[in-house]
């Protein structure tokens, strides 16, 4: 009889012992809940992935993850992200991440954050109108957060100094491209040589310009041999091309 109870004993023993391991204890163990504090380094290694800007100059703010907690099995985690299609990385920018855990996909979660960029970019020194060619006396550079900037703003001064700008502007105006435009090197009443040319022959003539024009823009001209206008591009200050 004794022996039958202590018997009985262990076996209860056991069952409590199965029971302490394998219950909820060890399966909140199994577990882990990520937040977006968390997630955080994986959105900001994904961003140094992919956007194309140095890592110095972006600040991150607002991470957020969706749904806000995710629960996955305990393991080694590792993360993928595939960004938002056509994303500029500038504002608020938007990741897919794929969670794995020991190297198996367990969850696909929404992540995003505020992402500012600082650069170095090229403003006006002073007020300056439409059309004036602007040299390195013109420019200064400014530390400004691009986010705030419309259009695309030049980053490099060769590529600012000798273009003309398109409208007035005042001074600490950010230099984008769409403030610039290649200088009217030929003006109305101008005289130029109308270069015709084929694969086959040119001919030259003599000019009048009845527009202002850039190099590469295409404008009317007056043939001073035949009285007629047509339309020419021009190459320099004193020469314009029709290909026929």
């Amino acid at each position: 009889m004794r022996r039958a109870l202590f018997t009985g004993l262990v076996i209860m023993a056991a069952v409590v012992v199965a029971a302490l391991a394998f219950g909820p204890r060890a399966a909140a163990e199994a577990t882990r809940l990520l937040t977006a504090e968390e997630m955080r380094p994986f959105f900001i290694q994904a961003l140094e992935q992919y956007a194309p800007w140095d890592p110095k100059e972006m600040e991150v703010q607002e991470v957020a993850l969706y749904p806000s907690e995710v629960e996955v099995p305990a393991g080694r985690l590792s993360v993928e992200a595939e960004p938002s299609r056509g994303s500029r990385f500038l504002g608020r920018v938007t990741f897919l991440m794929t969670i794995s855990v020991d190297g198996e996909p367990v969850k696909r979660v929404r992540m995003s954050g505020k992402v500012e960029v600082f650069k170095e970019v090229f403003c006006l020194a002073t007020s300056l109108r439409r059309g004036h060619v602007l040299t390195p006396a013109d420019l200064v550079t400014v530390r400004r957060p691009i986010s705030s900037i419309r259009g695309r703003p030049i980053f490099s001064m060769k590529k600012a100094v000798g273009m003309a700008l398109r409208r007035s502007a005042g001074a600490g105006q950010v230099v984008t491209e769409g403030l610039l435009r290649p200088p009217i090197v030929v003006r109305r009443g101008d005289r130029v040589t109308i270069v015709a040319r084929s694969p086959w022959i040119e001919v030259k003539v003599p000019g009048e310009a009845r527009q202002n024009g850039a190099k590469g823009d295409a404008i009317r001209v007056k043939n001073l041999m035949s009285k007629r206008e047509i339309t020419a591009q021009v190459v320099d200050h004193s020469t314009v091309v029709v290909r026929f």
